[in-house]
């Protein structure tokens, strides 16, 4: 799975970003844009079972990562790795097939995965 976690109210998803970063996983990083998003569906309730479960929007982001060095917080985290964005590993979220189906990895050689329970 991607690294992140829940917006605080009014907070940008670049600041988001960065505060997941370093608390999940102590990385920091420089020059942070988004480079995609999949909105959430309108309206809380589905209009039909084709409709999507996405109720909130997940904002894909990167950044210039200031050192690789990985610190994933214990009781969150149970591993952490780089790995190239043609070489991931079969047991990805569908977060990063979704980012991988979008052409957004391919922007940058490396991919931050892990196993934790939110993302953007």
């Amino acid at each position: 799975m991607l690294p992140g976690g829940r917006m605080r109210r009014g907070e940008d998803a670049l600041v988001t970003a960065q505060r997941e970063m370093r608390q999940e996983l102590g990385v920091t990083a420089e020059r942070w844009q988004v480079i995609g998003c999949v909105a959430a569906r309108s309206g809380y309730r589905r209009r039909s079972s084709t409709d999507s479960f996405r109720r909130h929007s997940t904002f894909y982001v990167e950044a210039e990562i200031c050192t690789t060095a990985l610190r994933p917080r214990r009781g969150e985290l149970s591993d952490a790795g780089w790995f190239d964005a043609g070489a991931l590993p079969d047991d990805c979220s569908d977060s990063v097939g979704v980012a991988a189906r979008a052409g957004w990895l391919e922007r940058s050689p490396r991919l931050s995965a892990s196993t934790s329970s939110s993302f953007w």
